[in-house]
């Protein structure tokens, strides 16, 4: 890149000695932000009392010696947040910094990632043609990455590939992760990208559907290989059992087929369990469609008794897992309109949380099917489904979000973000919550590490682990098996039951938990067989748990559930 010859005419230091005029401020490495602003500060105070102009001017040219640097992304971001503190402090208006204008072409030495910020900061005014000249000449110059981020930043990525047929070039050279970035916000091009994946890089192409939320079935090659790869994960990798794979998908002919056809593809002498279970599935279901071989294979095979799920009220080992100690008629599940009237905020806590199918398979985007509300003495399960559209649901949400309870949960803003795409007529999710408090950021904040969460928190704390096999379930169901109505209502409950035991842990004012957004990151490491914070792997007294049913103590081949 060459400087513009015009450029620092009129600066009292000539741009090329910017290098070394701060070569003693140690811009050289990577320091911490803050020192490096202090540095910046030091060395510039001068220049921003007598000539704000040449400051700028000076710090812009600076970026142009870390041009080929790997620290030029850092400098450009760190000098731009620095000059934006100077401008604001000094209330000096951009439109009067001469070198902002367009002529000067500081923009050019501004690292890709932030120069719409650096536009957009500083109202600078840039031709599109300029734009569109500057990305096709990073291009020639096989610069891809400053390319294709250029053109995507300012809407020119259908122009660039008229111009170079990037796409099948990005395709070509493997560069897939630029493909992502090179279509986004343009649905044409997204389009096009997919019509020219090929089909051994599905994964790229699903990401682009979902992301797009466009449908997969347009995309039939992609669909069928991106939802055999998640059934494939679900039943060798992921931790749901098969008895809850089956319960999420029974609906789906395509998945319950294709459930039925990995199974059976087992080696029976070391997994004869999947091959019986697939014998089950291919008798039950009538619509399943399998390769006539395994048919075969099936028809020989005896099935094995499936006893199912859980259907009583209580976690899925009463005997080391926390039991709701509220009475089963003090949950109520609310969905009609005429129970809404009966329901009254009041105490001093409210615990929050929402449960939805799972998505197991790639494309899948449920809806949030249930929202858990419980007080001190009684629980609340409300059926979305029911009653996303009715106002008085919205408007007694609206009173207990906007009241002086506290209101608890763990990550619930990802809960409200979901409520708000999928039932934006549910205004009470739009507002930011008076009164909140994360259950695990406020542990993290009173004991210095994180839980890892609830289920830890609880362990941590009340000295029993949280089930949480029914997570994995398929919160569509009506009614909700017993069984899940515990799980909805504990995961609820419990976060009462945890804040008020931290309440005796630390006389820290309750007002520096409310709406913090502190996370900590660092805990003990999880045991891989029950998720314990207690033990590690190795010496775990429970061991695996079984693939069919969830439980310790046995493997699938002698299941007894």
């Amino acid at each position: 890149m060459e400087l513009d010859p015009a450029f620092g005419t009129n600066i009292h230091l000539p741009p090329e000695e910017a290098a070394g005029y701060l070569k003693k401020s140690q811009l050289a490495t990577k320091p911490e932000e803050e020192r490096l602003f202090l540095h910046l500060d030091h060395f510039l105070s001068d220049f921003f009392e007598t000539s704000p102009s040449d400051a700028i001017s000076l710090l812009l040219t600076l970026l142009f010696q870390f041009a080929d640097s790997k620290l030029h992304e850092h400098m450009s971001r760190t000098i731009i947040t620095f000059i934006q503190r100077k401008i604001k402090e000094k209330k000096i208006i951009p439109a009067n910094i001469e070198v902002f204008q367009p002529e000067y072409n500081l923009w050019r030495f501004i690292e890709r990632t932030q120069l719409k910020r650096y536009i957009e900061t500083f109202q600078v005014q840039i031709d599109q043609d300029d734009l569109l000249d500057f990305a096709s000449e990073m291009w020639v110059k096989n610069r891809l990455d400053d390319s294709v981020q250029t053109a995507a930043e300012f809407g020119l990525s259908a122009a660039l590939n008229d111009n170079f047929d990037v796409i099948k070039t990005l395709i070509s050279k493997t560069r897939f992760d630029l493909i992502e970035r090179f279509v986004k916000n343009d649905l044409d091009l997204v389009h096009q990208a997919l019509r020219l994946i090929p089909v051994t890089e599905f994964k790229v192409g699903a990401k682009l559907i979902f992301q797009h939320r466009l449908n997969s079935l347009d995309y039939p090659e992609i669909h069928k290989r991106a939802t055999e790869a998640s059934i494939r994960y679900s039943i060798d990798f992921d931790k749901i059992c098969i008895y809850q794979l089956i319960e999420i998908t029974y609906k789906n002919p395509e998945a319950i087929s294709l459930i039925t056809e990995h199974l059976a593809k087992q080696n029976p002498k070391k997994k004869m369990w999947a091959v019986k279970i697939a014998s089950f599935l291919y008798r039950k279901f009538e619509y399943i469609k399998i390769d006539k071989g395994l048919e075969r294979k099936l028809q020989k095979t005896p099935q094995r008794d499936c006893k199912g799920l859980p259907v009583v009220f209580a976690p899925l080992d009463p005997s080391v897992e926390l039991f709701l100690d509220i009475p089963r008629e003090r949950v109520i599940f609310v969905d009609r309109v005429e129970q809404l009237n009966d329901i009254k905020w009041y105490g001093d806590y409210a615990g929050l949380d929402s449960e939805w199918k799972s998505n197991i398979l790639r494309f899948d985007d449920n809806k949030p099917a249930i929202l858990q509300i419980a007080l001190d003495d009684v629980i609340y399960i409300f059926d979305l489904f029911e009653l996303n559209s009715v106002p008085e649901f919205n408007e007694l949400l609206e009173r207990l979000f906007q009241s002086d309870i506290i209101k608890l949960g763990v990550s619930f803003d990802g809960d409200s973000n979901n409520m708000k795409r999928h039932y934006p007529q549910l205004l009470s999710f739009s507002k930011d919550m008076k009164n909140y408090i994360d259950i695990c950021k406020a542990y993290g904040k009173i004991f210095k590490k994180s839980p890892g969460g609830l289920a830890g928190a609880c362990e941590l704390l009340l000295g029993k682990p949280l089930s949480k096999f029914e997570q994995m379930s398929n919160w569509e169901n009506r009614p909700l098996r017993e069984s899940q109505v515990h799980y909805a209502a504990l995961d609820a409950y419990i976060q009462i039951v945890l804040w008020k035991k931290m309440q005796t842990e630390t006389s820290t004012p309750l007002s520096s938990f409310l709406n913090n957004k502190k996370k900590i990151y660092k805990g003990d490491p999880s045991c891989e067989y029950c998720s314990s914070k207690l033990h590690p792997t190795t010496s775990c007294p429970y061991g695996n748990r079984c693939k069919i049913c969830f439980h310790h103590g046995h493997n699938p081949n002698n299941c007894p559930n």
